[in-house]
């Protein structure tokens, strides 16, 4: 009989290993499995909704044992991601485990839309609300489903306050035409400085207060020149812009004096089509003064070549212009002519800017690159290839310059020797390093 054995050979089982580590070690230990779950990292929101849990995959470690559920369920920052994927009984649980902690949220537009309850839930946590990701993934055909459950979003959160909403992405299939109302959380989201939207959804009101704080914004729809210039009143402090595609209109490019100085906080802007290639870019450069970095993706290849690049040396200097010029470390865009080339190299550029230009000519000869290799003779260093090799020395300068083939990554020297009509051209200062080419320099 056990109760007949002397007490000193009774002994307990040894506490297992797992039951033994510390509860702020283990703390740490979850936070690790959540964050390096795919379907959790906040920053890849795709994962978010392809999974077909209607949970987390990590949840398995509130079933280990009593402690180590207790620990789990007691440590309130496992519970602030919500992906899109969770059903709605596992959503209530995060918000009740998560409180008072801010939240990330990734919603899904098409099956939340269609619970009230859910949505009502979720309109009293938004104050604790850090970043909202807004997502569906219908086709086009079905815009106008979409354009509803947009509806019932916005008239939910319309007059809700979100004060710790430092995110916003709105993830659709693209729209004709969607105003995002103003009014949205009640224009009180202080925190708001990344913006997101789709194709097709416009803010109704760009001076509104909801944007004062905005430091980033990505907008992938079409803007007028006037509209970009608009921005630098509603969004003061803007750092960032991503613009699906900017046109010009009627402004006269003779005149850079016209367009007044708006985004003087921009630093980097990105544009995915613009219809003013070089001869614009006085306008461009006199409305985001300080601006370091501009990237243009793809221009109309119907725009008229621009004049000769004489405005800025005969004409009385735009100070502004010279020294938004000065600001500028990088730029990237395509050239669709050597007349363009012309007119960009007499915008007087810093010595330390960096130029990397999308040749796609196809009409000037096979010589074109060795006349754009002409136009850059005083500012280059030496023709280089993927490697080392050194294909042709030039004038010892402050920069080199290299040809890269559109497709096949391979480069040529300056006197044109390839297969192809169309390269990438990139002029680098020297004192950034001997990096390749290639990779400075893609559009």
């Amino acid at each position: 009989m056990l109760s007949d054995l002397p007490p000193s050979d009774m002994q307990s089982n040894p506490r297992a290993a797992h039951t033994q580590i510390p509860s702020e070690i283990l703390e740490h230990i979850f936070a690790d499995c959540v964050h390096s779950t795919s379907d959790a990292v906040g920053h890849d929101h795709t994962q978010c909704f392809r999974s077909n849990l209607e949970v987390p995959p990590w949840i398995a470690i509130t079933y280990v044992c009593r402690r180590w559920r207790q620990i789990s369920i007691g440590y309130k920052f496992l519970w602030t991601h919500i992906a899109g994927s969770f059903s709605a009984e596992w959503i209530t649980i995060f918000l009740q485990r998560s409180a008072p902690v801010p939240l990330d949220v990734d919603l899904s537009l098409h099956s939340w839309s269609r619970q009230q309850d859910l949505l009502q839930l979720f309109q009293a946590e938004m104050h604790r609300v850090r970043n909202l990701y807004v997502r569906s993934r219908f086709t086009v055909s079905d815009a106008e489903p979409i354009h509803r459950q947009l509806d019932v979003f916005v008239s939910t959160f319309a007059g809700t306050p979100a004060p710790a909403l430092t995110s916003l992405t709105i993830d659709i299939p693209p729209l004709r035409f969607y105003d995002m109302p103003s009014v949205l959380f009640n224009t009180n989201a202080p925190r708001l400085q990344r913006l997101s939207l789709s194709r097709g959804i416009y803010p109704t009101d760009p001076e509104s207060r909801l944007y004062a704080s905005l430091l980033h914004l990505q907008i992938d729809s079409e803007y007028t020149f006037a509209q970009l210039a608009a921005l630098g009143t509603s969004m003061p402090l803007l750092q960032t812009a991503v613009i699906g595609s900017v046109k010009t209109g009627l402004l006269r490019m003779d005149e850079p004096g016209l367009v007044e100085p708006a985004l003087t906080s921009l630093r980097r802007l990105h544009m995915r089509k613009w219809d003013a290639f070089v001869f614009g870019l006085p306008h461009l450069l006199r409305l985001a003064p300080n601006l370091e970095e501009l990237r243009i993706q793809r221009c109309q290849r119907d725009t008229p070549h621009p004049p000769p690049p004489a405005p800025l040396h005969s004409q009385e200097p735009d100070l502004v212009v010279q020294h938004a010029a000065q600001s500028l470390k990088r730029l990237y865009m395509p050239l669709y002519a050597l007349a363009q080339a012309e007119a960009l190299l007499a915008i007087p550029f810093g010595p330390a800017i960096q130029l990397h230009l999308h040749l796609k000519s196809r009409d000037e000869g096979r010589d074109v690159y060795a006349r754009l290799a002409g136009l850059l003779e005083g500012r280059r260093r030496m023709v280089r290839s993927r490697g080392s090799r050194s294909l042709a020395k030039g004038e010892v300068g402050s920069w080199r310059l290299a040809f890269l083939e559109d497709g096949g990554g391979t480069l040529t020297d300056y006197e044109g020797r390839v297969g192809e009509e169309r390269g990438i051209a990139a002029v680098v200062p020297v004192d950034v390093g001997e990096e390749d080419v290639g990779d400075v320099g893609g559009l």
